[in-house]
């Protein structure tokens, strides 16, 4: 550490009131250059959540990998410059580890003539709003990240907007023995 200087200090100051001017100054001194603290891929792990913090990162995981955080930190600008918009939306749940999606705007309404299949994936629901949209995970999530799935739609997606369904095809239980039904999985809605 550089040595520190008191001048602050008045002439009289006792030796207590320098202890803790050290200790104070100990403490602040940050071990690292001041552009490592801004880069999300040189910042030190400890210093992720802060950089977050100031980057107004919606959503952060204490559970994350190391890698996933600096993934979502990294993202954060380019998902608040075009926040509002299904490009960013696609890039938040990208960096957030949840895979790609697809999104169905406008319900999507559908006429009767053969260019469609009707498989559920689109309804013919005379109630949909211009608003209303439904995301299609191209992979399976589980409940929580279900949770934070729809947090981080209800901060980016428009606040105009709103989530009809969300929806994985590609669901973990395809009643094969592969996966244990505790709780972790849905079948397919969430």
């Amino acid at each position: 550490m550089p040595e520190v200087e008191f001048d602050v200090l008045p002439p009289h100051s006792g030796r207590a009131e320098r202890a803790l001017a050290r200790a104070v100054a100990e403490q602040a001194f940050l071990p690292v250059e001041i552009t490592r603290i801004w880069s999300p891929d040189r910042v030190p792990e400890a210093f992720l959540p802060f950089l977050a913090w100031a980057l107004s990162v919606d959503h952060w995981d204490g559970l994350w990998s190391v890698e996933r955080k600096r993934e979502v930190v990294a993202a954060s600008v380019e998902v608040h410059r075009h926040k509002g918009t299904p490009y960013a939306i696609k890039l938040a749940l990208r960096a957030a580890g949840l895979g790609d999606a697809t999104l169905i705007e406008r319900g999507e309404a559908q006429t009767y003539d053969g260019s469609a299949m009707h498989d559920g994936a689109i309804t013919c629901d005379q109630d949909g709003h211009w608003a209303d949209y439904r995301v299609i995970m191209a992979q399976p999530i589980a409940n929580r990240q279900a949770a934070l799935l729809r947090r981080l739609l209800n901060s980016v997606a428009p606040a105009r907007c709103r989530l009809v369904s969300l929806d994985f095809r590609a669901v973990a239980h395809s009643y094969d023995g592969a996966t244990r039904y505790d709780g972790a999985y849905d079948h397919g809605e969430a």
